[in-house]
């Protein structure tokens, strides 16, 4: 099983990613307490740059999820959240 983080999500409520896992195309999002964990200081401004520099410990722990069953699947699609305990 495989994973690719794909770009930022533009305007989501939240730090999203499209991803695809095994050709599956996927939405792992990243809830407050990820985010703090991940970036600890940064400013707003800094958040995108110190995400994308953290891109293989989000994939990580997004492929964790998966082969865990921690999914949820919608009819819009399939997203992973993931949080600072899974990080």
């Amino acid at each position: 099983m495989s994973i690719i983080l794909g770009a930022p999500i533009e305007g989501a409520p939240r730090p999203s990613f499209h991803a695809s896992i095994d050709g599956q195309k996927v939405i792992v999002e990243l809830d407050s307490g990820a985010i703090f964990r991940l970036a600890e200081h940064a400013s707003p401004a800094e958040l995108a740059a110190v995400l994308d520099t953290k891109r293989d410990q989000i994939s990580e722990a997004a492929l964790r999820l998966v082969r865990e069953g921690f999914v949820t699947r919608h009819d819009h699609g399939v997203e992973i959240l993931v949080t600072a305990l899974d990080l």
